[in-house]
């Protein structure tokens, strides 16, 4: 009889083993109070969520209003041994529809329990019991903390390891001298040395070996309750969450361990970190990869090292060139690169019916957060092979930063804490995914970010790992501040930690977020939208309806009244203009280039772009040369920091490129061919025998809106296309040179002491305002502390030219519709015209 069974729970064990049960696999809908009530006595009831509230306590949801149930229609038992344990009463809200369970005894932790409801079924004549597995609510997991130093630590003559996962029964320490070869996951790899950890009272597994490791590698077994719902899994050997060197096999799912690495290095550059205040900010977004692969003479192409070659076409000397003074650089913390082969048909991966390419180029789905991409140091994914093994990507990374510090560059690093990769061995998804991600009432991802899963912050040692990510990276990288990606989802106690932590290295440290998806945390300030509470928190916040306002713009449409707000850097969203990160086009959607193509007539939707014609059809027209460039005006002369996506300075076209070649991998994401209107693959066949269809994206040759998974040519940047848009290249560069030089006024200047001026046109020989695509904007030199006044003109609109009348005093023209580094230097009072779909800056 089960231990947990006695007293009145005795009655019911008859009754458990002629009832039909249901696992949770099968049970309960998740319908929660959205389900309709079913008639009495008609269908079986079944849960929808249980949850345990304490050790004793467990707060059950039925699908079906039942206010007259008592314990005689509820049984607890322990997953997988069926041991039911006591009952001693039973209580309902108004609604009959949760219930409020009190065991006998103590439910531990360390064991999964099942809740079942029984009820009469009399459409099949029976008696049912469906039943749902408790999953553990906050007041069980979020009492564990612990402020011990995780990961892996030498010191001493002795190499120390502690990982975190309160609810393991059993946590392995396994050592290698070398990774080990097999693809199978089993309960002992070959040259594995396993070692036993024991386990503190604040959910902390720790063990210690004689000798200074370097130059090992280990992992996890871990074996936690079981449960249908749970992932735990021996047979897998997990790396450490707090990986400074990350190695992993390249194959589907990817395998990781953890080398253990001194990561001492010497640095050069004069500055540990540049120390821009907030809106002296010009961010490059830019791709480790697309800088380097299509350039003619960098050597490392796609690595950090072949980044910071100087003197070559793309990568650090463009960047130079342009004249920004910070690269935002896209995930290069380690990630997962392989998603699965497209239509692979096993069991040890997911099925990919999206991702043709079954890859991830652009890196959001992070598989550790301390460890940089080994991938980004030695350039290629080979088959099978263990990436990383040397450790050379942790002092790559360093080099990197060192040198772009050397030439005046701050480094950005755009990370991802709101979710993790899906498609490998990920660790805090095998350590303890009910601790560390956000859950269904039925044991499943819960995922607002639609990624997969949405990483819980709020959980004390959750927001300890990323608060000790972002300390990590600012001091042991030097790099100078951090882009959160879908920021909502990290709750704003973790953000005021990650202040604090970070401005105690270096208090100019500069922090920005995407304000949406999601909304997990509290207060929301506006829900998953939230720029108001970023701001409220002292951290800025990508402005999409800035964005949106510039290609509006550019396009000949905006408001005035918009517009001015924009000047601004919206105060009454963001705040003050520093909270504001103002661009008009990311990684994410079209290029501006590519939208204003589209959106002004010069291309369809549904054209087809040969790859040799890429160049000539990317090349702008007047038209297109004029709205890109008034695009660029608006930006650099408005309030707050500003970021460009990597060659929008050159009006890149990003066109979809089939996946093909030799070293593609997965490999059977290339032999794509078009027959008709269709493009198939000739080596996967459907069941009817044809190639199988390309997934649901922008089809090859197209424009693209959504390249996350292309690692070719749609993404690398062609250099050509420099050389084709020279002029708007250098009207960015001199805008540029123009913001550096006076901040105070462009990006410093108080919001609202701005003066703005009307646009006018003459009708019927009076003037009367424009208020379409147009405004006028003045920054004294008084108030800024500027060596210059300036007046910003804009005319966006496309059917008529406008004039402003310019406060008093002599003119001088910085920046007009041709060239923003004027040689002409040309004067003028009073009113100056500007023609349409153009804009000028002028000085006093």
């Amino acid at each position: 009889m089960s231990k947990y069974l006695t007293g009145k729970g005795s009655k019911f064990l008859a009754l458990l083993f002629s009832i039909v049960m249901i696992l949770p696999a099968a049970c309960g809908d998740g319908g929660g109070a959205t389900q309709p009530d079913a008639p009495a006595g008609k269908s079986a009831n079944k849960v929808n969520g249980v949850l345990r509230l304490t050790e004793t306590e467990l707060q059950v949801e039925l699908k079906f209003k039942a206010l007259d149930y008592t314990i005689s229609n509820f049984v607890v038992m322990e997953y997988g041994t069926k041991n039911a344990a006591q009952i001693t009463s039973v209580k309902t809200d108004a609604k009959g529809k949760v219930f409020t369970i009190l065991a006998g005894e103590a439910l531990p932790m360390s064991k999964n329990f099942l809740v079942g409801v029984i009820s009469m079924d009399e459409t099949k004549g029976k008696i049912v019991t469906n039943f749902g597995e408790g999953q553990l609510s906050d007041n069980f997991l979020n009492k564990f903390y612990s402020d011990k130093p995780m990961g892996c630590t030498v010191s001493g003559g002795k190499t120390t390891f502690r990982v975190f996962a309160p609810r393991a029964v059993k946590v392995t320490l396994c050592m290698f001298d070398k990774p080990y070869s097999d693809d199978v996951d089993k309960p002992l790899q070959a040259g594995e040395k396993q070692i036993d950890m024991t386990m503190d009272k604040d959910g902390v597994w720790e063990a210690s070996v004689s000798g200074e490791l370097y130059g090992k590698y280990y992992g996890y077994r871990v074996t936690g309750p079981a449960g249908a719902s749970e992932e735990f899994d021996p047979n897998i050997i997990v790396a450490d969450p707090y990986s400074k060197a990350l190695v992993t096999k390249q194959m589907a799912p990817q395998h990781h361990l953890t080398l253990i690495i001194d990561t001492k290095y010497t640095w050069k550059s004069a500055k540990q970190h540049m120390g821009f205040k907030q809106e002296q900010y010009i961010l490059y977004e830019a791709h480790v990869r697309d800088l380097t692969m299509l350039s003619k003479d960098i050597k490392k192409k796609g690595t950090f090292e072949g980044l910071t070659e100087d003197g070559k076409q793309g990568g650090l000397a463009h960047l130079k060139d342009l004249g920004v003074n910070a690269i935002e650089l896209m995930p290069a913390q380690e990630f997962n690169e392989i998603e699965a082969p497209y239509l692979g048909k096993s069991k040890a991966y997911a099925y990919n019916t999206w991702n043709t390419y079954g890859r991830n180029h652009w890196g959001y789905m992070t598989a550790n957060f301390f460890a940089p991409e080994a991938f980004y140091a030695e350039g290629k994914v080979v088959e099978n092979a263990w990436c990383g093994a040397s450790g050379d990507q942790v002092f790559a990374f360093k080099k990197m930063v060192d040198v772009f510090h050397q030439n005046g560059i701050a480094v950005v690093m755009d990370v991802v804490y709101n979710h993790v990769s899906q498609y490998d061995k990920n660790a805090l998804k095998l350590i303890d995914k009910k601790y560390y991600f956000w859950m269904t009432p039925l044991g499943t991802y819960d995922a607002h970010s639609g990624c997969g899963n949405d990483y819980k912050s709020s959980r004390p040692m959750s927001s300890k790992l990323i608060v000790d990510s972002c300390e990590y990276w600012v001091d042991e990288y030097h790099v100078d501040g951090y882009r959160f990606d879908l920021g909502t989802i990290i709750d704003w106690n973790t953000y005021e930690k990650i202040k604090k932590a970070v401005y105690a290295v270096n208090k100019e440290t500069f922090l920005v977020a995407e304000p949406w998806m999601g909304g997990r945390g509290e207060p929301l300030d506006g829900g998953g939208y939230s720029p108001q509470g970023m701001a409220k928190h002292g951290i800025a916040a990508w402005n999409d309806k800035v964005r949106e306002q510039i290609k509006s713009l550019a396009l000949g449409q905006a408001g005035s009244a918009g517009l001015v707000d924009g000047v601004k850097g919206m105060p009454g969203t963001f705040i003050v203009p520093k909270f504001s990160l103002n661009y008009f086009s990311s990684h994410d959607n079209k290029t501006l280039a590519d939208y204003l193509r589209e959106n002004a007539g010069i291309y369809k939707a549904t054209q087809e772009f040969k790859a040799e014609e890429i160049v000539a059809k990317a090349t702008l027209d007047e038209k297109q040369m004029k709205m890109n460039k008034i695009a660029a005006l608006f930006l650099y002369t408005i309030q707050g920091p500003v970021m460009i996506e990597e060659a929008v300075d050159f009006a890149r076209m990003k066109v979809v490129f089939p996946p093909e070649g030799d070293s593609v991998f997965p490999p059977n994401s290339a032999n794509w061919v078009k027959e008709g209107n269709k493009w198939g693959n000739t080596l996967q066949k459907d069941a009817k025998g044809n190639p199988v269809g390309w997934s649901g994206k922008a089809k090859p040759w197209l424009i693209d809106h959504d390249s996350y998974e292309k690692d070719n040519e749609c993404n690398w940047i062609n250099w050509d296309l420099k050389e084709a848009n020279k002029e708007l290249f250098l009207y960015h560069k001199g805008l540029i040179a123009m913001r550096k030089m006076y901040s105070k006024s462009f990006g410093l200047y108080p919001h609202d002491k701005i003066k703005f001026i009307d646009a006018m046109v003459m009708k019927s020989d009076k003037p009367v305002k424009q208020t379409k695509a147009t405004v006028g904007y003045v920054y004294d030199k008084a108030i800024s502390g500027d060596a210059k006044s300036f007046a910003v003109l804009v005319n966006g609109n496309q059917k008529e030219d406008v004039f402003f009348t310019l406060p008093e005093g002599e003119w001088t023209v910085m920046v007009d519709g041709k060239s923003s580094i004027n040689p002409e230097a040309k004067k003028v009072t009073g009113q100056v015209t500007v023609p349409m779909g153009t804009g000028m800056v002028l000085f006093q």
